[in-house]
């Protein structure tokens, strides 16, 4: 009962907040907004960090989902959402065309 009070609360807020034209359509979601600002700062070593981070997390998901009974495919969705979006970002900061700044982001090699 409360869950349905809640839910319903909610869609009545949205409902609002969009009636007054406080909500775009389209409201991007947080990792947009974060990886915007990285390309914005021409930050590339925090791009590919970022990038690193959601294929450790898809990792470690996989492993879970393979472990256990969890179901994770909603976030398994969402970190391969979140890979595309980092993605597309490096893909805009390289192409920014600071080959130094580029190359000062990759990973030092293990060779080295």
């Amino acid at each position: 009962m409360s869950g349905e009070i809640i839910d319903l609360s909610a869609r009545q807020m949205a409902k609002a907040a969009r009636e007054s034209g406080h909500v775009r359509h389209h409201m991007p979601m947080a990792i947009e907004q974060i990886v915007d600002a990285y390309v914005r700062l021409k930050d590339g070593r925090a791009l590919l960090d970022l990038r690193a981070h959601r294929q450790r997390l898809i990792v470690d998901l996989n492993k879970l989902r393979s472990n256990s009974n969890w179901n994770v495919s909603l976030a398994l969705g969402k970190m391969t959402e979140d890979l595309a979006i980092i993605d597309a970002g490096i893909a805009r900061w390289i192409a920014q065309g600071d080959i130094g700044a580029i190359v000062r982001a990759l990973p030092a090699s293990p060779w080295s």
